[in-house]
């Protein structure tokens, strides 16, 4: 994480690029259902930094229904929060590898404008050369809901698999 703006540093500029293009339609009532996720392989640390980007009112609303009555997402890490938060997320989305599920942690969320940024991290093992991912977060919320996923290894390696409600489960190589 870069401290200054406790952000993940590991972003490529290209990604950085289409999320702040989509920025200014992020105040319109949208019709689309995306969810972006980015997962860094940290080679020098054997970790996974995961960090996901959704609609706020789409993701309070996944909530809601989980627990059955409204939940109002307005602060950073509120105490509240946190644990319908990281519930969720652990229970949609699941990394593999070598057919294992890879423990994952979440270390919190955030919020800008109208989306929701929530970051997890997993120490790993060994050498990540194939990546299974299945994201269901949103889906099941609206049932056209897609989520794109990066997997970025090192400067310039990165891959990108488009998941959905018929197709959840997708491998990095």
């Amino acid at each position: 994480m870069d401290s200054a703006q406790g952000r993940p540093n590991f972003v490529s500029m290209k990604w950085l690029l289409l999320v702040m293009m989509l920025g200014p339609f992020s105040d319109l009532d949208h019709k689309f259902y995306v969810g972006l996720t980015d997962i860094h392989y940290d080679t020098e640390e054997s970790t996974l930094e995961i960090s996901h980007r959704y609609f706020l009112d789409d993701f309070s609303l996944a909530l809601e229904k989980r627990v059955d009555s409204t939940v109002v997402i307005d602060t950073d890490m509120d105490p509240t929060v946190l644990p319908l938060v990281e519930d969720y997320l652990l229970e949609n989305f699941l990394l593999s590898h070598a057919d294992e599920l890879i423990p994952l942690s979440f270390l919190g969320y955030e919020l800008q404008a109208d989306v929701i940024w929530c970051y997890m991290q997993a120490e790993v093992r060994s050498t990540v050369d194939i990546l299974s991912v299945e994201n269901r977060v949103l889906m099941d919320v609206y049932e056209s809901q897609k989520n794109l996923v990066h997997f970025s290894r090192g400067k310039g390696d990165i891959q990108s698999i488009y998941l959905n409600s018929e197709e959840p489960q997708g491998r990095f190589h």
